[in-house]
């Protein structure tokens, strides 16, 4: 099994993303991301080695940081305890 991520499909062409979306990453992270999977696909064809691939995203954990690419959680969690109010946008 191996923990991929959503960095997979870069910016989505089209919502919701699904499976079928294209993958075009736009950061090294998901760059290696796609990368691993692509050569998971290779291992199985040559050695019929099977796999799992789950593309995560939003995941939070102990530790997260709101700066940077913290994720949404972390950063509406944040905005919360400071009595404000978490930006969505768009239609959420």
């Amino acid at each position: 099994v191996f923990a991929s991520s959503a960095a997979v499909y870069g910016n989505p062409v089209f919502l919701p993303v699904t499976t079928d979306h294209p993958t075009m990453p736009e950061s090294p992270y998901g760059l290696t991301k796609l990368t691993v999977e692509r050569y998971l696909q290779m291992a199985y064809k040559f050695y019929q080695l099977p796999y799992s691939i789950l593309r995560y995203s939003n995941v939070y954990g102990p530790r997260q940081d709101a700066k940077g690419e913290g994720g949404v959680v972390a950063i509406f969690a944040d905005k919360i305890a400071e009595r404000k109010a978490p930006v969505i946008f768009g239609d959420g």
